[in-house]
């Protein structure tokens, strides 16, 4: 009898062993796994109802009418099993409903972890522009289609399709595109979920700048394996992220300060790197400043008012009394000592995001710098508080907003974003050139005026 026990407590002690160092998985991770009518039915009716119970402005952007008929509809059309990735598809359809960049779906976690061992991918990096798909990188060794050409179809599905379908798949506030388009063109690995298949080839139509004639090639897929290893070696730059940077262009007495991130640092070593940043910037007597925060998904807003202090020379506030939380923020901030008088240029685009577009809705509403670029992915307003929900039976995440932060600002239409004060979207050769218009553009404006 002990001997049993002792057995069955080994074998106890193994399992568990085995779970926590992953080698037994969950089958909600496994790709190929089919879910019935019912549990995917019961995952969308979870999902409504958190929605319907938590998000602060479902209704802003429909009527509730409308909404409650679309969602009606939607569970009528789940009438056989599926895949968990096609049912992400049409669940994130559903979460971007509510018009908000911070309610999103993700897929279950360690998902792609199995995936990428029986999947394969569409062995180009595609630059997404005005429902347009043109080749910026290629990960493969077949050269039959050029960098920069654009693709007309993949499989026999128009790439406008494609495109139609990330979209409709990709949260974004308001009635906001270009944050889209950002995270369209973040992605590394195949057209998923624009196209939600992964075959082990592609037929490819496509056509140049140079050549109008429509051109059809076969192109073998790739594993994420062999993406990842050609990305590495073709291009490095893809591995060193800098979240924030400073140096001067002594020639035309300018100063450029990069921040990528507002929330991967402590606000501490921030504050510091930007008092460094200020204190040599007047004592060059540096005449002109650049801030590029493109591609900013936002962050910390401690981080954001560390910035913005040293941009006017007199006291602001960044959030009204009612937003939650962050007190210090809604009384008078008093700029810093060494507040930069100079010219300022600021470079936007649609990745800058949450924080960011707070920020950037400061700087347009006090007239403090001139902004260059394209219309932000964020405004003076978004929806926070994010709780994550995990459904039933996929394990797919809900990331649902719960209350709203806007700045102290007023005048700006919560359907868009920031919107430039000088348009420049980057083109596709001048991507591959490795050429950044956008800085190139407010450098030749310092040079006009000095």
């Amino acid at each position: 009898m002990k001997k049993n026990i002792l057995l069955i407590s080994i074998i106890i002690l193994i399992t568990i062993v085995l779970v926590f160092r992953g080698f037994i998985k969950d089958n909600s991770c496994n790709p190929e796994k089919q879910l019935t009518v019912e549990q995917l039915q019961k995952d969308f009716l979870k999902l409504r109802k958190i929605l319907e119970n938590n998000h602060p402005a479902l209704y802003y952007f429909h009527a509730r009418e409308t909404l409650d008929q679309y969602f009606d509809n939607i569970y009528t059309s789940i009438d056989s099993s599926m895949l968990v990735k096609d049912f992400y598809i049409l669940l994130s359809r559903v979460a971007a409903k509510a018009n908000c960049g911070h309610t999103y779906l993700s897929l279950p976690k360690g998902y792609w972890e199995s995936a990428n061992k029986i999947y394969k991918y569409f062995p180009f990096k595609l630059y997404f522009q005005d429902r347009k798909a043109y080749v910026l990188k290629n990960y493969s060794t077949d050269t039959s289609i050029p960098l920069g050409a654009e693709i007309l179809s993949v499989n026999n599905t128009p790439m406008s399709q494609i495109i139609a379908n990330f979209l409709e798949s990709i949260s974004s506030d308001g009635l906001n595109q270009t944050y889209k388009y950002a995270k369209m063109n973040r992605s590394d690995y195949g057209l998923y979920p624009g196209y939600a298949d992964f075959p082990e080839s592609y037929q490819v139509t496509y056509m140049t700048k140079q050549d109008t004639i429509t051109t059809s090639t076969i192109v073998e897929a790739l594993t994420h394996d062999e993406i990842l290893e050609s990305r590495k070696k073709q291009f490095p730059k893809d591995w060193k992220f800098i979240p924030y940077d400073f140096k001067i262009i002594d020639s035309l007495n300018t100063a450029i300060l990069t921040v990528r991130d507002l929330i991967g640092f402590s606000t501490k070593d921030f504050k510091q790197f930007l008092a460094d940043a200020f204190s040599t910037i007047h004592q060059n007597n540096i005449k002109n400043l650049i801030i590029d925060v493109r591609d900013n998904d936002g962050g910390d807003p401690h981080n954001a008012t560390a910035i913005l202090s040293y941009l006017t020379d007199t006291p602001y506030i960044y959030f009204p009394p009612h937003v939650l939380g962050y007190w210090q923020l809604k009384k008078p901030i008093d700029p810093q000592p060494l507040n930069f008088k100079g010219n300022k240029y600021v470079l936007i685009d649609g990745g800058c995001f949450s924080t960011t577009g707070h920020f950037l809705s400061m700087i347009k509403y006090h007239n403090w710098a001139t902004l260059i670029g394209e219309e932000s992915g964020g405004s003076y307003i978004c929806n926070g508080c994010v709780e994550n929900y995990t459904l039933p039976n996929t394990k797919m995440v809900l990331n649902c907003s719960r209350c709203v932060y806007r700045t102290n600002v007023h005048g700006f239409t919560r359907e868009r974003g920031i919107m430039p004060d000088i348009d420049v979207k980057p083109r596709i050769e001048d991507l591959i050139n490795d050429r950044d218009t956008v800085m190139e553009i407010v450098l030749k404006i310092v040079r006009l005026q000095t």
